[in-house]
């Protein structure tokens, strides 16, 4: 009853206060009354959704408490799971290094046949000793040399090490021994899969970062094939977590880059200028250098020139922003055909400046081309000057071996010890990765395997982190929660803001914690980290949320940054480089947790539970027809998000018929099994998911105007009514926009938040989706559950019109949410309904800068809608989105050309204006821009100002240059989910005897407004 009577209220309050029309002082302009449409968004949500219905519930049949969060006490206990896997992983690592430093044929002798029943891409049963992996089509591989002692600790440490998934022997051939073996089918590309490309392997050859100067010095023109291929592997050595920088060519040197060059923009920085060495930027560095090699080498005056263009770039390099106990290794790469290297030693000026280069530390490798002198044997390096000079001739495409190059670009050998963080020969922890080998998100524990200074490969073992990362990174009922873990150079290794690797070949991206907790007093805190202490401070800081993205158009999710006392509580992982921290929002000086338990043991229990998996019932409900869908017509149906089971891995890759049926034993016959399946109490939410069927059955006119209803609780638990199967089983409703979209838009009053229109995943065309987040009543800004419906976009237009009848006539009128893009338009009005096979209309749910340039145009003048930017760590580009802001106190501005409300208590806002056959042209962004991104769009307005979604964040803004919105730093964008979107299955033939489910266009006209 709280909600019915706060309602009234507001309702009463809005239409005291404005009437519902616009300003009167421009009543004979613009008179667009709104309260109508106002009354429809609260009718769609408390009588579509039953909004209110499901809120008393919580009220009423639910025990509340607020508890204090103890911050240092979460930190320890999170520390305490995290380290106990590592260190039980180095023990295991350690002893499998040992046996094989002790037991395996080191000799220089041939390697040996790997038989096809021992090789992992051809056996056709599993062997009990493993298997066997060569790169490419190779029969032979070091690996096989592995004996007996080797085979028992790998037995041993498997029967030990219970959370280890995979024990793998690499070696510099590209040869490895995979324990226990793998079915073919669970590894990607078998036969192309070479391990010293992937990250792990890379990371144990050179664990310290580096800082990597590439020059090309061409005294005459060289084989172009042979100069490539060379490039390609010096970019082959180099991680993620090194940086680099390509010396310019003279022409760019002397003029800088060329008017619209895109490289200047998309890859942040181009020639002359330092970048990470994360995969993509690698990519677009190698088209760089296909593209525009002519103008890459740049013809030095003399070996000592290139060697000054290398000093100079190594000391105007960036500072990494904390101070750690190691800087990164400095390594020089000149790829030349000038002659003299053959007699550095003889030239004066050159051997000072190689001698300059050492004593800074730095490591020099000269890749001499056909041209150069042959006074080195070919492919054959000379002596090691202090282990920091090497000098090759290539004259052919064999002698540029990865193997043999990757070795100049090691570490020199220092004491080993694999359990100091300074030790070139400790163990390298991995960030989560992809595995692939089918094992889903991983880290790897590698330690290096040497012998007399050279290095012979790795041995490591892989753990699933899949059931660790969600625990590791949240906070349970806190919102704005979190926690990070940060190695010992300050980059990340887990953060929410961190993008998993979405492809096979991805490595992970290695970002500075300083880029993802950018407030003030941070820095000093990471500083505490690095330096190994523990402690808990109090800061102010600011929160990034997640605002969401629209519906099925590839973009990273938008963020909003909030002011807010932070409390950091800090701590170390013993033994390994590896630091933590919980970070809690705080509120009168206290972090707080909401609780809730049912009142009543009944009112916990769910006798009439429905599994979504429709496939595994043996004895399934009535069915109908949901378009291309099969659908429970009577039921709800109940689907858990990953993340509430406790093996995330078991439930993504397998759920079966016992599953299932645990799940009906728990939820309908109250078995007492639960806290083996989950790590927290879901029997309520099911239960409320149970009761809010019987919610939405009530509202039976609406039925032909909702397609499928929904709930999902802040814990994961989802209930959809018509109950349909949701064919990804990592579908969490709480990464999907409309979940998103309402927790954002929550506050203590209740907020109607529509998406723009998009397609429907199970075939009903074009649809718009209403969502309300559901609050608890002790404290209205903790978000229990989000309530949400899908509305057909026609008869949302439909029901537009009727509503707003003035802009059927001498107005047009459209809605835009609070990030710009259109809801609803008039002229869509006359258009056939969207056939769900061709739904993928450019102008529906495209940006008010597509669908109307000229007043979107105006909004960016009148500093309405502004630009916004977040940087993109995924695809390494900066992204701009919009957000409409009207002025502080204001819901209505008007203006010559048109006018635009907030409608109160929704994320939408009514522009209206007078269409005219003479308008004024605006900035026109090409329909591709929908499905692109923002900044790929072509500038088309450049007579007068910057095209709004091409411009950056930092240019001036159409005729409005004195308040240009200058950003010294941008926050990251919110990572997009690693899920696939679900595309509607294919029609089958029984569908077509089932009943449809009751779902049509619906107008105003047939029913009454509440």
């Amino acid at each position: 009853m709280r909600y019915v009577m706060q309602l009234a209220v507001i309702v009463l309050l809005v239409l005291g206060s404005s009437n519902g029309v616009m300003d009167n002082q421009y009543e004979n302009k613009f008179s667009v009354e709104w309260s109508n449409l106002y009354k429809y968004l609260l009718d769609v949500a408390y009588s579509g959704l039953q909004a209110g219905k499901i809120q008393d519930d919580l009220n009423e049949n639910y025990e509340w408490t607020h508890d204090t969060v103890d911050g240092p006490a979460i930190l320890e206990k999170k520390i305490e799971t995290f380290a106990d896997i590592i260190h039980s992983n180095l023990a295991s690592v350690w002893q499998l290094r040992d046996s094989i430093l002790q037991n395996f044929d080191f000799s220089q002798t041939p390697a040996p046949v790997i038989p096809r029943e021992r090789n992992c891409c051809f056996a056709a049963e599993l062997h009990p000793e493993g298997c066997f992996k060569t790169p490419q089509a190779n029969e032979t591989g070091l690996a096989f040399r592995t004996n007996a002692q080797i085979m028992n600790q790998l037995s041993l440490n498997n029967e030990l090490y219970t959370q280890v998934l995979l024990q793998h022997l690499t070696l510099y051939d590209g040869s490895m021994l995979l324990y226990p073996a793998k079915p073919t089918a669970e590894i990607a590309s078998c036969t192309t899969y070479d391990p010293r490309r992937r990250y792990w392997y890379v990371e144990v050859e050179a664990p310290y970062p580096r800082d990597v100067v590439l020059l090309v010095d061409e005294a005459s023109p060289a084989p172009p094939e042979l100069l490539l291929l060379a490039l390609n592997r010096v970019l082959d050595c180099i991680t993620s977590s090194d940086r680099i920088v390509v010396a310019p060519s003279a022409d760019i040197a002397e003029h800088g880059w060329r008017r619209g060059d895109w490289w200047a923009g998309e890859l942040r920085a181009g020639l002359g200028v330092w970048v990470d060495g994360h995969e993509l930027l690698k990519e677009k560095l190698m088209y760089l250098i296909e593209t525009e090699v002519a103008s890459l080498t740049r013809r030095f005056a003399s070996h000592v020139d290139a060697l000054h263009w290398a000093q100079y770039l190594l000391y105007a390099k960036p500072i990494y922003p904390l101070k750690v106990k190691r800087d990164a290794v400095d390594i020089v790469v000149l790829v030349t055909n000038r002659p003299g290297w053959g007699s550095w030693r003889d030239n004066e000026e050159l051997s000072n400046n190689v001698h300059n280069l050492i004593e800074e530390n730095a490591t020099l490798i000269v890749l001499a081309l056909p041209g150069a002198d042959d006074a080195l044997a070919e492919g054959e390096p000379s002596p090691t000057y202090q282990a920091a000079l090497h000098v090759t001739t290539i004259s052919n495409e064999s002698q540029l071996n990865r193997a043999n190059l990757a070795r100049y670009f090691t570490s020199p050998d220092f004491e080993e010890n694999a359990f100091e963080s300074d030790s070139p020969n400790r163990a390298v922890i991995t960030l989560p990765y992809f595995d692939a080998f089918g094992a889903n998100l991983v880290m790897t524990i590698c330690l290096p395997i040497k012998l007399n200074g050279s290095f012979w490969g790795s041995a490591c073992n892989d753990i699933s982190v899949v059931n660790l990362f969600e625990r590791l990174i949240s906070v349970p009922g806190v919102n704005d929660g979190y926690a990070f873990v940060m190695d010992g150079y300050g980059r990340s290794m887990m953060h929410p803001l961190v993008p998993s690797p979405s492809k096979l070949k991805d490595h992970p991206l290695f970002i500075q914690m300083t880029e993802l907790e950018q407030h003030n007093e941070a820095q000093l805190i990471l500083q505490h980290m690095i330096d190994r202490q523990t402690g808990s401070k109090i800061v102010d800081g600011k929160l990034i949320r997640n605002v969401g993205r629209p519906f099925q158009i590839a973009l990273p999710n938008a963020v909003s940054r909030v002011k807010i006392p932070l409390l950091y509580s800090y701590g170390v992982i013993k033994w390994a480089p590896i630091s933590m921290a919980v970070v809690l929002p705080l509120q009168d000086s206290k972090t707080t947790k909401v609780s809730y338990t049912c009142k009543t043991e009944q009112l916990c229990q769910s006798p009439h539970f429905q599994y979504h998996r429709l496939d595994l019932e043996e004895k399934k409900p009535p069915t109908c027809r949901y378009f291309g869908k099969e659908a429970v017509k009577s039921n709800a149906v109940i689907k858990l998000a990953p993340s509430c089971f406790r093996d995330v891995l078991s439930y993504i890759k397998h759920e079966d018929n016992r599953t299932v049926a645990q799940l009906y034993d728990i939820f309908k016959h109250n078995h007492a099994m639960a806290n083996f399946l989950w790590g927290s109490e879901l029997r309520e939410d099911v239960a409320l998911g149970e009761r809010v069927e019987e919610y939405w059955k009530t509202a039976a006119d609406w039925r032909p105007c909702v397609g499928t209803r929904f709930l999902a609780t802040q814990r994961g638990v989802l209930a959809l009514y018509p109950g349909s199967q949701l064919p990804n089983q990592a579908y969490d409703p709480r990464q999907r926009p409309w979940y998103r979209g309402a927790v954002e838009s929550a506050s203590t009053t209740p907020v109607v938040v529509v998406s723009p229109p998009y397609c429907d995943i199970l075939g009903a065309g074009l649809i718009v989706t209403a969502s309300m987040a559901l609050t608890s009543p002790i404290d209205p800004n903790t978000v229990v559950a989000v309530v949400a419906g899908d509305f057909s976009s026609h008869s949302m237009t439909d029901n537009f019109v009727q509503l707003l009848p003035q802009c059927a006539g001498r107005f047009s009128c459209f809605l835009i949410d609070k990030s710009g893009y259109v809801v609803v338009h008039t002229k869509w009005q006359n258009k056939p309904p969207v056939h769900p096979t061709d739904c993928e209309v450019p102008e529906h749910g495209a940006h008010v800068n597509m669908v109307e340039p000229a007043i979107g145009l105006k909004l960016v003048e009148i500093d309405i809608l502004k630009r916004q930017a977040c940087f993109d760590y995924e695809e390494s580009d900066l992204f701009q989105y919009w957000t409409v802001e009207l002025p502080l106190s204001r819901t209505q501005v008007i203006t010559d050309d048109f006018a635009i409300n907030h409608i109160p208590f929704s994320n939408l806002f009514l522009v209206v204006y007078e269409p005219s056959a003479d308008k004024a042209r605006g900035c026109v962004c090409p329909k591709s821009w929908m499905i692109g991104r923002p900044f790929k769009c072509r500038n088309t307005c450049t007579d007068f100002c910057e095209c709004p979604c091409v411009a950056a964040p930092n240019t001036e803004r159409c005729r409005l240059n004195a308040r240009d919105i200058l950003r010294k730093k941008v926050p990251p964008c919110w990572p997009k989910v690693s899920v696939n979107e679900i595309h509607p299955t294919s029609f089958d033939a029984h569908l077509k005897e089932l009943p449809p489910c009751s779902f049509s266009n619906c107008t105003v006209s047939a029913r009454r407004s509440s």
